[in-house]
């Protein structure tokens, strides 16, 4: 069995750096990137389920970035963050980059999370629908020798990645 890949981009170290101790214990391996650049040489290398991009890069817009993965791999869910909330941003990634869900920093992780695992299950039904091969994804309630899983809770995982990211509470 093929564990699911999602691959995280932002050029943000701190931001990528909470993300992946709040996504850690998810039934799907991480992957990380700090560019575009760096993402797409990943993507050549792997099979990524889900891509979960920033928006404001220097090198290509999270946008430009997610409308390749699109063309490149169809069956491939992209999520897309930003710091800057803009209406027509959104109306671009959603219309122009078939992202799957468009989330404004700060953001929960436990919606991140949920939202990641919703477009698991997206690319895995637009895989089978092309008729390519899938695998199941190992259940989130068991570890790979059937022993439960134990998570922290919910709450915890979104002060965990603000802490981690260093986003402190606005006064």
């Amino acid at each position: 069995m093929t564990e699911p890949r999602v691959l995280l981009v932002d050029d943000e170290p701190q931001l990528l750096a909470g993300l992946k101790a709040a996504l850690w214990r998810q039934p799907y391996r991480l992957l990380i990137a700090t560019s575009a650049e760096e993402a797409e040489a990943v993507l050549a290398q792997h099979h990524v389920q889900v891509v979960v991009s920033d928006h404001d890069m220097p090198d290509m817009t999270g946008l430009e970035f997610l409308k390749r993965v699109a063309e490149r791999s169809p069956t491939t869910a992209r999520i897309m963050l930003t710091g800057h909330a803009r209406v027509d941003l959104a109306i671009q990634a959603i219309n122009g980059g078939n992202v799957f869900r468009f989330f404004v920093k700060p953001f929960d992780a436990k919606e991140l999370a949920a939202a990641i695992r919703e477009a698991l299950a997206w690319s895995k039904a637009q895989a089978t629908a092309r008729g390519e091969e899938v695998d199941d994804p190992p259940t989130p309630t068991t570890t790979r020798t059937g022993a439960i899983e134990l998570r922290p809770p919910a709450e915890d995982l979104d002060t965990l990645v603000r802490e981690s990211a260093g986003w402190r509470p606005r006064q």
